[in-house]
């Protein structure tokens, strides 16, 4: 089944912030309109803040073998 591009987006910045979450990090997915910036992230241990930019791509035969499916 395919994903509406927006919806595809919005799916892997909460997936990525939901990962930092659960790695212990303070993180927040950004607004929909904030350019090149997805989720914003803090490592309480260091001190240190940073930013992602997420980039989602629609599964199929040919990209699915050569996805790295040990970060979901």
């Amino acid at each position: 089944m395919k994903v509406k591009k927006n919806n595809l987006g919005l799916a892997g910045k909460y997936m990525v912030a939901g990962k930092l979450l659960r790695m212990d990090y303070d993180a927040s997915a950004t607004s929909v309109q904030t350019r090149r910036v997805d989720v914003l992230y803090h490592d309480p241990r260091t001190g240190k803040m940073g930013q992602v930019q997420v980039k989602s791509a629609q599964p199929n035969n040919k990209n699915l073998k050569k996805m790295d499916l040990r970060y979901l």
